[in-house]
């Protein structure tokens, strides 16, 4: 897991994350050979999805989503620079928090972590 270390999306260091999972895909092209055969090319070896679900204020939802909505970004974690994109799955007002117009409540927000 992180330890005491934080997660830093483009310039946004996020505290650790409440959820937080890296699972392996490989990427594939499929085509039919002239004979009729399928060709499988595999084109990316163990590309990382990095999914998290953090609770942040509003302020924070703020700066997270203006990351979400770029083509690409950086993500560093534990000393390692990984390129790729941010994609919100979900973000949540948490139940009976507290809502004052600086923080707007608690979010919780379920992100995935493309790398290029």
């Amino acid at each position: 897991m992180l330890g005491k270390g934080y997660v830093t999306i483009g310039s946004v260091t996020l505290p650790n994350p409440v959820e937080f999972s890296i699972s392996y895909e490989n990427n594939e092209t499929q085509g039919v050979s002239e004979s009729g055969t399928l060709l499988v090319s595999v084109t990316r070896l163990l590309r990382r999805n990095i999914s998290m679900t953090c609770q942040v204020t509003s302020f924070w939802r703020d700066k997270i989503l203006a990351l979400c909505g770029e083509n690409s970004t950086t993500l560093l974690l534990e000393g390692e620079t990984i390129n790729g994109r941010l994609r919100l799955n979900s973000s949540n007002l948490v139940q009976h928090s507290e809502y004052t117009p600086q923080t707007e409540g608690l979010w919780t927000m379920q992100l995935t972590f493309i790398e290029n």
